[in-house]
C-alpha cells in the first residue's frame, strides 16, 4: 500500500502524540463553537420580544443545539486529556469576519445574516478539522465532528429559509419550526 508524505507523517505518531493532537483539534473545535455560541445569545438578547416567535425560538433551538455540542465536545476532551476540557481556556476563538456586523444592531435580519456567515464559517473549521481527525483514525472523535457537522448544516439550512422568508416578505409565523434536539442523540 503507497502512502503520501502526509499520511506518513500521521503514521510516525506514537499513540499519546494522536491522542493529543486530536485533543488540540478538537480544542480548536470547541473555540469555534463557543465563538458561535456568543453570537447566537447576542442575536437572542438583541431580538428577545422585537421578532416573532418563530425566530426567537429558532434561535433558542439552535442555541441549544450547540450547547448540547459543546458538553460533548468538552467530555471527549477530558477522555482524550484530562483538564483540557476548561471552557475557560477555549474563548479566544473568535473569527475576524464578525467585525462586519454591529452587535448592538436590533435588525433581525442584520443578526440572521450574522449568524449564516458565523454557521458557514462553524462549518468549514469543522469539515478541516474532521479531515484531520480522520487521518489519525479516531473513531469517537469523528463522529463527535460528524455530529457537530449534522447540527451545523441543519442550523445553515433553517437560517437560510428564515432570511429568505423575511426577503420575501413571508409571515414570519408561516417559517418551519426547528426542533428543539437536532443531532443531539449521540
Amino acid at each position: 500500500m503507497l502512502h503520501t508524505a502526509n499520511e506518513i507523517n500521521f503514521l510516525e505518531y506514537s499513540e499519546e502524540q494522536k491522542r493529543e493532537r486530536v485533543a488540540h483539534l478538537l480544542s480548536r473545535e470547541l473555540a469555534c463553537a463557543l465563538d458561535l455560541n456568543d453570537h447566537l445569545k447576542l442575536a437572542v438578547n438583541a431580538l428577545d420580544g422585537r421578532a416573532h416567535s418563530n425566530i426567537s425560538n429558532l434561535l433558542r433551538s439552535l442555541l441549544g443545539q450547540l450547547m448540547t455540542h459543546e458538553l460533548l465536545l468538552i467530555q471527549r476532551l477530558e477522555i482524550l486529556a484530562p483538564g483540557s476540557g476548561n471552557v475557560h481556556d477555549h474563548s479566544q476563538g473568535h473569527q475576524k469576519f464578525w467585525v462586519l456586523y454591529p452587535e448592538e444592531n436590533r435588525d433581525c435580519r442584520a443578526h440572521l445574516e450574522a449568524l449564516v456567515a458565523g454557521y458557514a464559517g462553524f462549518m468549514r473549521s469543522t469539515s478541516e478539522i474532521a479531515t484531520t481527525v480522520k487521518r489519525f483514525a479516531d473513531v469517537d472523535s469523528l463522529q463527535l465532528l460528524k455530529d457537530c457537522e449534522a447540527v451545523g448544516n441543519r442550523g445553515l439550512w433553517f437560517l437560510e429559509i428564515y432570511l429568505e422568508g423575511l426577503a420575501v416578505g413571508m409571515d414570519s409565523s408561516r417559517l418551519p419550526r426547528c426542533p428543539e434536539s437536532i443531532g443531539a442523540a449521540h
